[in-house]
């Protein structure tokens, strides 16, 4: 299911976080089904999230559209995670040592657009209008990264189809500075030399495929440094949940050698017969 999909995806990042003394950013869409949690799902995440307590990991998060109840975004499916577990106060202190004795809450939640460590994080914005002003502010044009949830012209949708809506990779103020987006699924990268020198969206994409709509699709967690401008130093793969194939007929169902391995669940298979 892709409950137990979303789970193994959290207890994989937890592990890689907590390896490398790091935390965990979350771009938006946590939830697909706007508006409703069923609870069996939510007591399963919150005991996840539980563990996190164990390896101190803390978290950033940002709602996406998919996570937003109303049109300006303030009520959201987050607000429930922000008790989940609690990190230490280090004290200037890294893992493992003593911290200052204190305990906050573990994820911080970004409702609203917020400079932290010198980086502009933007939730979900529905109007490209606003999402252009947000994004030409002093704060923004003298952040470091962004990390933000958006719909930016040119980006890959599903099953190949581009973006036309959003916004243009111009209105990211800064060229050669990271620029980090939730929304889209394929982990790929936004360019337009000609009208944007210089600015890379990279969408950090889902950590497993979803549906069919992601055959094929290579997914990993991004390692980012704020101590190096937010720089992506370290893709690592994860391989969690179903495995989605695509054949254009039985010869090439057959070679695509797909049986269930590590990690793996039976694939789903979309043959499509060519016409003679």
């Amino acid at each position: 299911s892709t409950l137990d999909a979303s789970l193994a995806a959290l207890r994989f990042a937890r592990a890689a976080a907590a390896e490398r003394d790091a935390g965990i950013i979350f771009l938006g869409d946590f939830w697909h089904q706007r508006g409703t949690v069923r609870v069996d799902v939510l007591n399963a995440v919150l005991g996840e999230l539980r563990e996190w307590e164990e390896d101190d990991v803390p978290s950033i998060l940002i709602p996406g559209n998919h996570d937003q109840v109303t049109l300006g975004g303030a009520e959201h499916g987050l607000t429930m995670l922000g008790n989940a577990y609690r990190v230490k106060g280090r004290g200037g202190t890294g893992k493992g040592g003593k911290g200052d004795g204190t305990t906050h809450p573990g994820p911080l939640i970004f409702t609203v657009p917020t400079k932290f460590h010198s980086a502009l994080f933007v939730p979900y914005v529905r109007r490209p209008s606003l999402l252009s002003s947000i994004l030409s502010s002093p704060s923004s044009r003298s952040s470091s990264a962004h990390f933000v949830h958006a719909d930016v012209k040119g980006a890959v949708m599903n099953d190949a189809v581009t973006s036309i809506g959003g916004i243009h990779p111009s209105s990211f103020p800064n060229p050669r500075r990271p620029i980090y987006s939730g929304h889209y699924h394929k982990p790929h990268a936004v360019t337009a030399p000609l009208s944007a020198p210089g600015i890379v969206v990279r969408y950090a994409g889902s950590p497993y495929q979803v549906g069919l709509n992601e055959a094929g699709q290579r997914k990993s967690l991004l390692v980012v440094n704020s101590s190096n401008g937010w720089a992506c130093e370290e893709e690592i793969p994860i391989r969690v949940g179903r495995r989605h194939f695509r054949a254009r007929g039985a010869e090439e169902l057959l070679r695509l050698n797909v049986g269930a391995g590590a990690g793996a669940r039976v694939p789903a298979v979309d043959v499509d017969e060519a016409t003679p």
